[in-house]
């Protein structure tokens, strides 16, 4: 009798586990079905997001506190847990370097800020062993306008976006020698909306105010705790758990943080243009190039070298593997032309600007790890999409700047 209610409860645990694997395969959608289960966790994840919980315990929203000119910058001690600051450290100007930013230049030195958002911050960051790539293969390729030798400061921060990099230009530009902007995805999402460019990401700034113990901050780090534990163990090769992540992140979304919370961040605090959708896009995308120019025309104003550098994207310049393929898109094709049209016009006006777009052409493996980040090699350390980019940014420079080489 034993055996058999054991076996009775064992066989309905079995027929309920099956009826909810059926019903999250079947809620998934359509055009998702053919991807293995332990990749819908990724389609939607964010890498730069994920290194810096993943590596701290904390989420990028709690380390984020509101900024009067660049909308949010990283938490100093002592406004930040200490566990946040175990591994990644905020500077004294509020960006994630193990560098303060001197308050006067050092004469031996010929110092470079590195602008931009997400992309921009890890190749400020990118060490081997411990030595920045991009200031080795400067001070190994190239003798500097001035001062002895290259140094590489990060003025980048993930999310940020024109005219971040006017403001930063306009706040340390007396600091620095030279200013490099690697950018052009971010600055793609307000166009895509037909918005203004300083529209910073409502959530990121509306959760900077918000106090480290809300139900906001604690649900959050509830659905890290979540994606990471169903990424990292068996459960992956469910449909059921990442269908049910997705639940909790519409929660998250529409009701602790709900739409009637951010609608003040979103229309309350920039100018509303009130265009046709395609009109409102092409007003946005020229007000970017107008912000380009000016941070270009502020270097010159300031004595600062500048270059800018479009970023490599999936949309063109490499044939992608199936994994690259499968992680959502948030801007459209048309859209990033619309971007893409603005350095082109510029470069021919012969502002200091290239294209990056084809710098992955030639690789037929797995660069990205997610929309527009590089994967990192399983060792942790080093990356392909990085030291490709490092080392096309170092080459261009020579071009723009007239370096002499060594």
């Amino acid at each position: 009798m034993r055996n058999k209610k054991l076996l009775l409860l064992s066989g309905s645990i079995i027929l309920c586990w099956l009826l909810l694997e059926a019903t999250s395969f079947f809620l998934v959608p359509a055009n998702q079905r053919s991807l293995p289960p332990a990749q819908m966790m990724k389609k939607y994840h964010n890498e730069y997001l994920q290194e810096y919980s993943l590596k701290t315990g904390c989420t990028f929203a709690e380390s984020v506190i509101a900024h009067p000119t660049l909308g949010f910058v990283h938490r100093r001690a002592p406004f930040i847990s200490k566990k946040c600051t175990q591994v990644f450290k905020a500077n004294n100007i509020g960006v994630l370097s193990e560098r303060d930013l001197p308050l006067k230049k050092n004469p031996d030195d010929f110092a470079i800020m590195i602008l931009g958002g997400s992309v921009a911050d890890h190749m400020a960051n990118y060490k081997i062993g411990n030595v920045f790539q991009l200031e080795k293969l400067l001070n190994e390729k190239f003798i500097p306008l001035s001062g002895k030798q290259f140094k590489i400061y990060n003025g980048a921060l993930g999310a940020w976006a024109m005219p971040s990099q006017v403001n930063m230009l306009l706040m340390y530009g007396d600091r620095i020698d030279g200013a490099i902007s690697l950018d052009g995805y971010n600055e793609a999402f307000p166009v895509q909306e037909g918005a203004r460019l300083e529209k910073v990401p409502a959530g990121t700034y509306f959760l900077s105010f918000a106090d480290r113990s809300s139900l906001k901050i604690r649900f959050l780090n509830m659905l890290w705790a979540y994606q990471y534990a169903v990424s990292h163990s068996f459960l992956k090769h469910s449909y059921f758990f990442p269908t049910f992540y997705h639940v909790l992140t519409q929660i998250y979304q529409n009701f602790i943080v709900s739409p009637e919370d951010l609608d003040p961040f979103i229309t309350g605090n920039t100018e509303q243009i009130n265009l046709p959708k395609e009109e409102a896009r092409l007003w946005s995308a020229e007000s970017l190039g107008k912000y380009m120019q000016a941070f270009h025309e502020t270097g010159r104003f300031k004595k600062v070298k500048t270059a800018e550098f479009l970023q490599p994207t999936r949309f063109t310049g490499k044939v992608l593997t199936d994994e690259e393929k499968a992680y959502h898109e948030f801007i459209e094709a048309p859209v990033y032309n619309l971007v893409s049209a603005q350095y082109n016009r510029l470069e021919k006006e012969k502002y200091p600007i290239k294209s990056l777009a084809t710098v992955f052409e030639k690789e037929q493996g797995t660069i990205y790890s997610d929309h527009i980040h590089y994967r990192t090699d399983p060792d942790g350390e080093r990356s392909r999409g990085k030291d490709l980019v490092a080392e096309a940014m170092v080459n261009e420079l020579g071009h723009i700047w007239n370096l002499k080489k060594r």
